[in-house]
């Protein structure tokens, strides 16, 4: 018998409750990136469904209500960093690193690198402080004052320019009031799935997870949804998506 590609196997409706609970789980923590999915339609009732079936499916009864986004300026100032942040460091390092490789050391020593959430806030406003010091010279040996200038002079070629990094700061000033969200995980299941509970889950994950990878971009993003996987120590350079819109095509997680 040929199975339709719209029929998922036994083994892949078994693995669908951990998936969704990993991209639930991820939704719920970071009200980022339910916002981010919520711009694509995705909203409360969504995800309530969502618990609701890997409950049932599980054998478990929900009683916790899904979480409230509520839209402010400090809240939007932070999903916009959230999503700057990514390529704009990349930007600025790419530049620093090939022409500027003694001040790419300062700005970027700690390691600073892009974030997700409430980190981003604090990793843009750590880059912005240290890219007024090239600037200003503030706090700087003056050897150095001539090589910051022109690392300056270049990423505002690059688009890092005064007025964007005032626009950055801004933003970073209007969203230090919001933290994210930290929910328990809900109970381990008990009963054994039911295989038609188990389908009508893995239903939805099919559609939200396919709908998040068209959203959302960022790497650490994905892996907090269970949607990529993390760099292995063997290769940092061979990281692939987990779940390609389709679990099914996914055999581990």
């Amino acid at each position: 018998m040929v199975r339709t590609t719209t029929t998922p196997s036994e083994s892949v409706l078994e693995q669908t409750p951990g998936r969704a609970l990993t991209f639930l789980r991820g939704l719920t923590k970071s009200r980022v990136l339910y916002a981010q999915l919520a711009a694509a339609g995705y909203t409360a009732d969504d995800h309530q469904e969502g618990w609701h079936l890997l409950f049932k499916a599980s054998g478990y009864v929900p009683t916790e209500p899904p979480p409230r986004i509520v839209s402010t300026p400090a809240f939007n100032a932070l999903t916009e960093l959230d999503a700057w942040d990514e390529s704009g460091f990349a930007r600025v390092r790419a530049a620093l690193d090939r022409l500027h490789p003694h001040q790419a050391q300062f700005v970027f020593a700690g390691p600073l690198k892009a974030s997700t959430g409430a980190h981003a806030v604090v990793g843009v406003k750590t880059l912005l402080d240290r890219l007024d010091a090239l600037e200003s010279g503030k706090g700087r040996d003056k050897s150095d004052q001539k090589g910051d200038a022109a690392a300056i002079a270049t990423l505002d070629k690059r688009g890092i320019t005064k007025a964007e990094r005032k626009r950055l700061r801004a933003l970073v000033d209007a969203a230090r009031d919001v933290g994210e969200v930290e929910p328990e995980a809900p109970p381990a299941a008990t009963d054994p799935p039911h295989t038609k509970d188990l389908a009508k889950l893995y239903a939805w994950y099919k559609d939200w997870s396919t709908t998040a990878h068209s959203v959302i971009k960022k790497r650490a993003s994905l892996i907090m949804l269970g949607l990529a996987k993390r760099k292995s120590s063997k290769s940092k350079e061979d990281e692939t998506l987990a779940a390609d819109a389709d679990p099914a095509k996914v055999d581990t997680l």
